[in-house]
């Protein structure tokens, strides 16, 4: 029996370790896609500007929504507003300088 025990020890370490690769794979990628995406990176004076015109990652009303905003300039992921110095804005954020675009 003690010419089984290595061999028991290496395949359950084997299969703990497939486990183990397995489970961290599943925690990498259950941030990636479904929910709001994080652009808040104001720089300089802009989050004061945020501040004061109340800007929100999430539109509260789904008709004023970043991506439908004149001053909103598209980009991969996060888009950048003209109003805070071209700084990142989430697609569906808003703020009270919401202009429609035409």
């Amino acid at each position: 029996m003690n010419a089984d025990n290595p061999r028991r020890q290496f395949l359950t370490r084997l299969g703990i370790g497939a486990l183990v690769a397995t489970g961290a794979a599943a925690l990498a990628a259950c941030g990636k896609g479904g929910g709001p995406v994080a652009c808040a990176d104001p720089t300089g004076g802009t989050k004061a500007q945020r501040d004061a015109l109340k800007y929100v990652d999430v539109a509260i009303d789904p008709a004023k929504k970043c991506v439908t905003c004149a001053q909103y300039v598209p980009g991969d992921g996060c888009g950048t507003c003209k109003i805070f110095n071209n700084s990142p804005v989430a697609p569906g954020g808003s703020c009270d300088s919401f202009a429609k675009k035409t």
